[in-house]
């Protein structure tokens, strides 16, 4: 295989290859194999999810619920409901599928937050040293110590009912209020990174030939630090699915009629002695999504990093 020379004498193989060896070896991975079909999975629903649904997920089939006599449809009773309707009679199928969107898309958006803020402030950290890394350090030791779960409560009510919450129905607020008090753990974990890398032989050969240290940062630092963000990335999902989840649970999550799959356990609740399936459809999916992405880190971390390789 061809193969790239850099400065120290350190050869890696180029970008395409390397991706091509770790999604092979993440294949080859029985969790991380499985993790990644599920994802892939849940990701094709939440994109497909309006094709798929038959129903809108805010529109009430007036008609059932008349000859049902205003209580919901249960699952397989309604061909045109396969999975029943809620107690306003709107599809449940149509409702889970969009709320595995907003679980995904809540997830993703905060772990980009997540790793814009905590990749930058962990690198600086780790390669100028001294007052920096204190001062940065010190700053993120501060943010670690709000209660999490609080403070994005506190987040959300200070946001609530202004037209900065009501934005994507109230999503953007949550997914601000995830990422930016979770990034610490990428910080500190890049920082560890840096701190073991900028003592190596191509980086000491990259000082000597005069590259500046940013560029040494970005060009030679910060592709070798992408597999350890990446299962940072990818093990924070399940933690920021579940926030969002609980959020939504507690009714500061998603607005209605928008339904996400926090909101419909939540809602299911209040009539769970009756119609335990307006708790337990949306809490199927709610727990793939947490074991599909737990698997694919757990993966992920055994080919990226080169310690449990074998």
């Amino acid at each position: 295989m061809t193969t790239v020379e850099l400065a120290g004498g350190r050869r890696v193989a180029p970008a395409p290859r390397a991706f091509q060896g770790a999604f092979a070896a993440l294949w080859a991975h029985p969790r991380g194999r499985i993790g990644l079909v599920l994802v892939a999975i849940m990701a094709l629903l939440a994109a497909l999810g309006p094709e798929l649904a038959p129903w809108s997920f805010s529109e009430l089939d007036l008609a059932s619920q008349r000859a049902n006599r205003h209580q919901p449809l249960l699952p397989l009773e309604n061909v045109a409901h396969p999975l029943g309707t809620d107690i306003l009679s709107r599809d449940m199928l149509s409702r889970v599928l969009y709320g595995i969107r907003v679980s995904l898309l809540v997830a993703i958006i905060a772990q980009v937050v997540i790793v814009a803020i905590g990749l930058p402030i962990g690198a600086i950290a780790g390669w100028f040293g001294g007052r920096v890394e204190t001062l940065l350090m010190r700053a993120t030791d501060v943010v670690a110590t709000f209660p999490q779960l609080v403070f994005i409560i506190m987040f959300t009510v200070a946001f609530y009912d202004t037209p900065f919450q009501r934005m994507l129905d109230g999503l953007l607020v949550v997914m601000l209020a995830i990422g930016l008090l979770s990034w610490v753990v990428v910080a500190r974990l890049v920082r560890a990174e840096v701190l073991s890398l900028k003592h190596r032989s191509y980086v000491e050969g990259a000082r000597a030939i005069g590259l500046p240290g940013m560029a040494i940062l970005r060009r030679h630092l910060m592709p070798n630090l992408m597999g350890s963000v990446v299962v940072a990335v990818s093990a924070g999902v399940p933690a920021a699915i579940l926030t969002e989840a609980t959020l939504s649970f507690l009714g500061l999550g998603i607005q209605p009629p928008s339904p996400s799959l926090g909101s419909l356990i939540w809602t299911g609740t209040e009539t769970l002695s009756q119609f335990p399936h307006l708790v337990i459809i949306p809490a199927v999916p709610l727990v793939l999504l947490l074991v599909a992405f737990t698997m694919l880190g757990d993966g992920l971390r055994d080919v990226l990093d080169p310690r449990l390789r074998h």
